[in-house]
């Protein structure tokens, strides 16, 4: 049997760690997009278990958002049948039915956020502002399906924006991806 030099030996090595340099910011890339997308599908998995509570349960059932340090959410049910409500949660009336979740667990590196490109999903304008768009924070399912509306901006590694949008009327749910290079939203699944 033949044996392999030293320099074959070290020529192979530096092929492979030239390889692995190119390759390198490729995978980042797509674990940045992973950690993202994850993000988004997760939210709109819990939008959706909550609308899917409130329909089966006959009752309002809201997702409310926290932000700082622990952001995230938790489920709420209602309490005295006046829908969810802020001040209703303050107090314990409407209770937490689903135990919260922070971001930060779910996908490391992804926070409620507005990257400084972002346009607006429906005019195009930029968007600034809080990136929890919805009003009180929480975002209420009936027992008919439908929801108040609102945006949830996710701001992930290497740039990744995501939006989990709620249309009330349907109470479906959306998720979208902003493209920075075209400053567009497109469905990324």
């Amino acid at each position: 049997m033949a044996g392999v030099s030293v320099i074959e030996l070290l020529a192979s090595v530096a092929v492979c760690g030239v390889l692995m340099a190119m390759a390198a910011p490729r995978l980042t890339s797509g674990r940045d997009e992973h950690l993202a997308r994850r993000a988004a599908r997760h939210l709109a998995a819990v939008l959706g278990h909550a609308r899917s509570l409130a329909v089966a349960g006959d009752r309002h059932v809201g997702v409310r958002f926290s932000a700082g340090a622990h952001a995230g959410w938790d489920i709420l049910a209602d309490g005295n049948r006046n829908g969810i409500r802020s001040a209703d949660a303050a107090r314990g009336i409407d209770w937490p039915i689903v135990p919260g979740e922070v971001l930060a667990a779910v996908a490391p590196g992804v926070s409620f956020g507005i990257l400084d490109t972002t346009t607006d999903v429906d005019d195009g304008a930029p968007l600034d502002g809080p990136p929890i768009k919805v009003p009180g924070q929480i975002v209420s399912f009936n027992p008919g399906g439908s929801a108040s509306s609102g945006t949830v901006y996710l701001a992930g590694p290497g740039r990744r924006q995501y939006a989990v949008r709620v249309l009330g009327s349907t109470g479906r749910i959306r998720v979208l991806r902003f493209d920075p290079a075209r400053l567009e939203w497109t469905q990324p699944y």
